[in-house]
C-alpha cells in the first residue's frame, strides 16, 4: 500500500529534514498547499510518527507524536475524546455491511487526501475481513465491481435513510 497521493507543482514541494533518536534522518516532502495543516511523517527506521505544519509566521514546527503509533491518538474537531489507533479483537464493521467511499480532504484542522478520489462517493459491500500489519480492515467490493482495501481509502458505513 502506498501513501496518500497529493498532486501539485515541483516547485510547490518543500523538503522538511528530520532526525529521529533511533538515528535516521529524513526527508518530509510537504506540498505547500496543505503545509497550514499538520501533515503526519513517519520515521522509515522505527515508525514513529512527528506532525508537520507551518505556522502562520511561516516558519516549520516538527514534533515527535510518540514513540511508537499506538502512542499516537487522532483528533477530529467534532469528536469529543481521541480516537487511539489501537488493535480491536472485533471491529464495528462485518462481512456483508454496505459502505460508501468518503472523502476525508475536506475536514477543517486535519490534512488528509483521498488516496483514491476516482472511488468517493461509490457504493459497495465488505466482502472479507483480513489482517493487515496486524489490523483487521474490510475488504470492499465497489458495486462497479472494482475490489480495494479498506487501508486503501476512507469509507464509512451506509445505511438508506439516515441521510445518504
Amino acid at each position: 500500500m502506498g501513501g496518500p497521493v497529493f498532486t501539485c507543482r515541483v516547485s510547490d514541494l518543500r523538503r522538511i529534514k528530520i532526525s529521529c533518536r533511533c538515528g535516521v534522518s529524513s526527508i518530509a516532502e510537504i506540498p505547500q498547499q496543505i503545509a497550514a495543516g499538520y501533515v503526519l511523517h513517519p520515521c522509515p527506521g522505527c515508525g514513529t510518527f512527528f506532525s508537520v505544519h507551518q505556522t502562520p509566521e511561516e516558519k516549520w514546527e516538527v514534533k515527535r507524536t510518540g514513540d511508537k503509533v499506538s502512542d499516537t491518538s487522532f483528533i477530529r474537531p467534532d469528536v469529543p475524546e481521541p480516537v487511539t489507533v489501537q488493535e480491536r479483537d472485533d471491529p464495528p464493521y462485518g462481512v456483508g455491511m454496505r459502505v460508501r467511499i468518503t472523502d476525508h480532504s475536506g475536514i477543517p484542522g486535519v490534512s488528509l487526501v483521498s488516496p483514491h478520489p476516482e472511488y468517493v462517493g461509490k457504493l459497495g459491500t465488505i466482502t472479507k475481513i483480513v489482517l493487515v500489519e496486524g489490523y483487521k480492515s474490510p475488504l470492499i467490493t465497489l458495486d462497479d465491481g472494482k475490489t480495494v482495501g479498506g487501508w486503501e481509502c476512507w469509507w464509512e458505513p451506509y445505511t438508506i435513510g439516515k441521510g445518504n
